[in-house]
């Protein structure tokens, strides 16, 4: 078995929190394009 260094724990919480942002900016984008305007009431 392999142990990893903490070094490489470092780029693995890095790399997850890139992914995390990526999946974040797809859902934002996502929801915002594909939502019907609102209306204004004027």
């Amino acid at each position: 078995m392999v142990n990893a260094t903490p070094g490489s724990w470092t780029v693995r919480g890095a790399t997850f929190a890139v992914w995390l942002l990526a999946a974040g900016s797809c859902v934002f984008w996502g929801m915002k394009l594909t939502s019907r305007p609102a209306t204004l009431a004027a």
